[in-house]
């Protein structure tokens, strides 16, 4: 079974667990009426009562899980710290920011960038859907103002996601330089940088082989073991919104990569490359939910640390992958 399949699969089935329910308490409301009418409820009252008391119960908890993902957890910005040791001389700081999906500027962005301002990076990093439209004008301006807060002494770059439109015409004004193709060169306390920005689902190209440190920025998480064999040492990426709805025990149910939940958000590693997964800050767009479930916005503060065997990561949101 395919990834994408797979996917729509397990969607199906927790859709329906909240429908099942709502169908035995009416069903089971409507045999109790009926069974009041013939004069048999004291038979089966009881029983019927239990189950009802039972669905309602369920139903009840289902309606306080929507409302806390909608009005509460949707717009409780987490701070993620993730250390990876490279090929660094000294620390380096890096903000990663995903899937803004602005539809406004409310208090999630504001916290965002309260967030960010007090991590004081050396470098700013974005990698994609910055907007809920894929023409990228109804909220375009909302988008610009997010922008126009963002500074870090080496520098703010983007890669365009999937709904962007002319992404070209978001960043236009502001300090955030678009990657789409191209590489950006950094010194960053004598460490030689290169970033590079690629398009949405295309594999990466070769790595600048005379920088000391590789940065490889995408929207699709889906390329870890090309951008290890490109040579890049840390990939950042999005897209996943960490599934966005997470079930205990299982984590995401849909993360829309073509290797479902193999690449679902937070650290993992092939070879010399380091990848991070970013959960977004904002909603996914079209026919998704719209609320957060165990899967909280992020802003991710990641610490470039001399090269060592292992990289630590806090867990994943509620939830450790």
């Amino acid at each position: 079974m395919s990834a994408l399949l797979s996917q729509f699969v397990a969607l199906i089935v927790v859709m329906s667990i909240p429908i099942v329910f709502a169908y035995l308490g009416i069903k089971h409301a409507v045999r109790l009426i009926i069974l009041h009418r013939r004069g048999q409820s004291r038979r089966f009252a009881q029983k019927e009562k239990m189950f009802l008391t039972a669905v309602g119960f369920g139903n009840v908890v289902f309606v306080l899980l929507l409302a806390y993902g909608w009005f509460w957890e949707a717009h409780w910005v987490e701070r993620v710290d993730v250390v990876v040791h490279t090929r660094v001389t000294h620390p380096v700081r890096i903000v990663h920011l995903s899937d803004l999906h602005l539809e406004g500027f409310g208090r999630r962005e504001a916290r965002a960038l309260e967030i960010v301002r007090s991590a004081k990076p050396d470098l700013i990093l974005l990698t994609g859907d910055y907007v809920s439209k894929e023409t990228g004008h109804t909220y375009k301006e909302e988008v610009k103002r997010f922008f126009s807060q963002l500074e870090a002494p080496f520098g703010v770059y983007a890669v365009p996601g999937n709904w962007d439109g002319d992404a070209r015409a978001l960043v236009e004004g502001t300090p955030v330089a678009l990657l789409t193709g191209e590489t950006a060169r950094s010194e960053i306390r004598g460490i030689n940088v290169s970033i590079t920005g690629g398009w949405y689902d295309m594999p990466p190209p070769t790595a600048d082989s005379s920088a000391d440190l590789t940065i490889y920025l995408q929207h699709s998480p889906d390329y870890l073991a090309e951008a290890s064999d490109a040579g890049y040492d840390l990939y950042l990426a999005g897209h996943t919104h960490g599934g966005q709805v997470r079930i205990p025990g299982f984590g995401a149910v849909v993360t829309l990569s073509r290797f479902w939940k193999k690449y679902e958000a937070g650290l993992y590693r092939e070879g010399r490359a380091h990848l991070y997964v970013n959960r977004g800050l904002g909603l996914e767009g079209g026919w998704a939910p719209r609320v957060r479930l165990f899967c909280r916005p992020e802003v991710t503060v990641i610490d470039l640390l001399p090269d060592a065997e292992e990289g630590q990561q806090r867990p994943v949101g509620l939830l450790e992958r």
